[in-house]
């Protein structure tokens, strides 16, 4: 198995100029006072969010469809 290739800087900012701005989108709905690994963590949540709402938005008729727009106390009501 060969060794994998380093990254250039090229790549490296690439990467850094799309990861940045996502976490300083999370990074300030935070609250005060939560650290960098806080942070890391609630991104890969809202990051699991996002491909679930963007799978929602590719297949609106689909059978396994999430919404999370419905509330379990909207679904009893209708």
């Amino acid at each position: 198995m060969k060794p994998p290739k380093v990254l250039s800087v090229e790549e490296i900012t690439k990467a850094s100029d799309i990861f940045f701005p996502l976490f300083n989108t999370v990074r300030e709905k935070m609250p005060d006072g939560s650290s960098v690994e806080d942070t890391l963590k609630v991104m890969e949540n809202v990051c699991q969010v996002a491909i679930k709402l963007r799978t929602e938005a590719e297949n609106p008729a689909g059978f396994n469809k999430i919404s999370f727009d419905q509330s379990p106390e909207s679904e009893s009501e209708e």
